[in-house]
């Protein structure tokens, strides 16, 4: 719940506060940057648990979860979050229009980049802390494969709607379907980690 109102916050600023699509795209570019942060939070926390549930643990054992556990960052870090956000912000500079560049601005969007945070916090918290009922048979590799999806997806979901509402007079209807998209993607991923039904259907088809 607390995610679905966080990105609801980009659609009140689109109809109230008539942001346009470049302050979008910097919103989420940076949003990118609190889900990498979570998503090696997972990883910790994931490892931690495995070497809390073994019985008769070797070193061996805790050497090799460790090992695999830093590759997973480190990946998250370079190859996923490095090259979207590098990729993202030299691709949007070519084709947003410049007046619209000069409405970008950190102070426009830090507030809802603070509940983003604050959001995404609390479903980690909810679930990875507390509850811990995220899928008992997920691997590290796992959490990965969702970034890396959810990255690509929205990837591709912005530079669409970039270049279609650059070509618009008005293109607060193509904005407002981007945003859409984007909360549809959050329930999507959100059940695929949670939910385990909606896991194992996701783990048949893909």
């Amino acid at each position: 719940i607390s995610l679905i109102i966080s990105n609801l916050i980009p659609l009140f600023g689109v109809i109230l506060f008539k942001w346009n699509i470049a302050q979008i795209v910097f919103l989420y570019w940076l949003e990118t940057l609190i889900i990498g942060f979570y998503t090696i939070l997972k990883i910790m926390v994931f490892t931690s648990d495995n070497l809390k549930n073994q019985k008769n643990i070797s070193k061996r054992f805790i050497i090799s979860e460790i090992f695999e556990a830093v590759f997973c960052i480190v990946f998250i870090c370079i190859c996923v979050i490095g090259f979207f956000m590098f990729a993202l912000i030299m691709f949007m500079s070519m084709i947003i229009d410049t007046n619209y560049e000069k409405t970008i601005s950190f102070n426009t969007i830090k507030i809802p980049l603070i509940i983003f945070f604050i959001s995404h916090g609390i479903s980690f918290i909810n679930n990875f802390i507390i509850n811990k009922n995220y899928n008992k048979k997920s691997k590290r590799g796992l959490f990965i494969e969702f970034l890396y999806i959810r990255v690509a997806i929205l990837f591709i979901a912005l530079t669409f709607g970039t270049i279609l509402s650059s070509s618009l007079e008005n293109p607060i209807g193509i904005i407002i379907l981007l945003i859409s998209f984007k909360i549809v993607m959050e329930i999507i991923t959100y059940l695929i980690q949670y939910d385990p039904e909606f896991f194992k259907k996701f783990d048949k088809r893909f």
